[in-house]
């Protein structure tokens, strides 16, 4: 498999991965959070984390770019884990501020 076709791949499954991670926390704050700001905005946080990533699906598979859509979808797998990841620490402070 060429190096191409293989880090499509890579990143197509990597952004999956997350999609599904955060669509399922999503899913969580929405049924389990009380509802205030902090859990509002690690929702929308979450919010745009799937908009990216469906973006970055669509970039990787409907696309026959080279190594600039593969760098793009590379940055934009990282700064939607990144956007994920501070989603997470918002729920976690706002639950440690509610003990």
């Amino acid at each position: 498999m060429p190096d191409g076709n293989g880090q499509r791949v890579y990143l197509t499954c990597g952004s999956i991965f997350v999609l599904i991670i955060s669509f399922a926390i999503g899913i969580a704050i929405a049924t389990l959070g009380e509802g205030g700001q902090d859990h509002t905005m690690a929702g929308i946080a979450l919010l745009i984390t799937v908009a990216i990533l469906l973006f970055n699906v669509t970039l990787i598979c409907g696309s026959n770019g080279g190594t600039k859509v593969l760098a793009t979808a590379k940055v934009l797998l990282w700064f939607s884990f990144l956007l994920a990841a501070i989603a997470i620490a918002i729920c976690i402070v706002g639950m440690a501020g509610s003990l």
